[in-house]
């Protein structure tokens, strides 16, 4: 008894480990997005919620193929007006089974069946889904941090050049109007660092509705996740969306139901059987002599409505079909639009990057130096070093920001494509 409460204790004390591990992993920093990803799989309830619709569903599928219960029925006939009367007392017992023409059980398991893979299909998006919105709010929080980051730098680097501008002004060679100038733009600084941080409260509040937390529990800050370069085609996205996408099993599982629900309207075109064993006992009044009978009893249905009935019930699950088959390929079509505007737009933000990264932030950065140092001395024009102050400023904000979009746009690649990246590198050998 001791062992297994020690036992039991023990199992606890893991378990609490390992939550608190979990929670640490996401409360402190870095803020890792694998780490992340996997806990919002874990916790959010909607995942859990598709779950146990595929649970449901595979439950109704077993159930629909049972018969339905046998009907039992008891009778008692006696005549109680005239004690001299020819009726003839009598106690019927009856069971009775309705029976399906054959195959309709199947074609309602099957149909069923078709059901329950739409919901675990749905199950797929949902993760899909999860794990699409989880990259774009990490990637949102790490902009915004690192926007943050250069804000303070840039201020204390305003600040710096204030303190320039009045040694200058107070040796004759500045201008007041320059110190005027830039503590406006100190200003500006902080006003852009109240927005981001009002934002770092949304994106991580966002979050944590993912991971199905409060919104004021802390998060750690992101660190940079960047996907390596590579290549792939618009013809391999499309091939690997036409055979992942479960948006599109979902939808071919439902144009299957509708093929099967228009074979099931063709069985009701034949009669479904009862079936059914009846025992009688009747009192003869006169002679009190008793007469037992066994009787076996067969019917079933006449279908005489089917042109107006049973036809209809085809034409209309064929139409449904049809219907189903049409906004299939309008998805694929759709799908196929989607992977080129996205290959297109990450095409388009490397050639940014490699543009920034190896030309334009180098050279401002070098221009911006060569201006302070000129300026500090007392000979360099102070519009020009503001003006280049600003590109450089924002030069860096656009650098990150296309690093972050570039990771925005590959999860949405992903979500399309319905894989995750790295899968599609290993099976491509890159």
């Amino acid at each position: 008894m001791i062992k297994t409460i020690g036992f039991s204790l023990l199992l606890l004390l893991c378990s609490v480990r390992t939550f608190c591990n979990a929670e640490d992993n996401l409360n402190f920093s870095p803020l890792q997005l694998n780490v992340l990803v996997y806990e919002v799989i874990q916790r959010n309830p909607n995942l859990d919620a598709t779950r146990l619709r595929i649970q449901a569903a595979h439950e109704f599928m077993h159930r629909v193929q049972v018969l339905d219960d046998p009907q039992v029925m008891i009778m008692s006939d006696e005549n109680k007006f005239h004690k001299m009367s020819d009726f003839t007392p009598m106690m019927r017992y009856e069971v009775s089974q309705a029976i399906p023409f054959p195959g309709k059980l199947r074609l309602k398991g099957e149909i069923a069946k078709q059901v329950m893979l739409q919901k675990q299909s749905e199950e797929i998006t949902t993760y899909r889904d999860l794990i699409r919105e989880t990259k774009l709010y990490y990637y949102k929080l790490y902009t915004n941090a690192i926007s943050l980051r250069i804000n303070a730098d840039n201020s204390s680097l305003v600040k710096a050049l204030i303190e320039d501008s009045l040694a200058l002004y107070g040796s004759g060679k500045g201008e007041y109007v320059d110190t005027i100038k830039m503590q406006l733009e100190l200003q500006m600084l902080e006003d852009k660092r109240l927005m981001l941080e009002s934002e770092t409260v949304m994106f991580k509040s966002m979050l944590n509705a993912l991971l199905n937390r409060s919104p004021n529990e802390p998060l750690g800050e992101p660190i940079a996740a960047f996907t390596r370069p590579f290549y792939l085609s618009h013809a391999q996205a499309e091939s690997l969306a036409l055979t992942s996408r479960s948006e599109l099993h979902r939808m071919q599982a439902m144009v299957m139901e509708q093929e099967k629900m228009a074979q099931l309207a063709r069985r009701d075109y034949y009669p479904d059987f009862m079936v059914g064993v009846a025992y009688e006992r009747m009192n003869n009044n006169f002679d009190g002599h008793v007469d037992d009978a066994l009787m076996v009893k067969v019917g079933f249905n006449i279908p005489i409505w089917i042109p107006e009935k049973q036809a209809r019930e085809v034409r209309e699950a064929r139409a449904k079909a049809f219907a189903n088959q049409k906004e299939l390929e309008g998805m694929q079509a759709m799908i196929s639009g989607k992977l080129k505007e996205l290959l297109a737009k990450l095409k388009s933000t490397d050639d940014r990057i490699a543009l920034y990264k190896n030309g334009i932030l180098p050279k401002i950065k070098e221009a911006f130096s060569a201006l302070l140092s000129s300026y500090r001395s007392g000979e360099g024009k102070f519009v020009l070093l503001l003006d280049t102050w600003r590109q450089a400023f924002n030069a860096e904000l656009e650098y990150e920001s296309f690093l972050s979009e570039r990771e925005s746009i590959i999860a949405e690649l992903e979500r399309a494509m319905g894989v995750n990246l790295e899968e599609v590198l290993c099976d491509y050998g890159r």
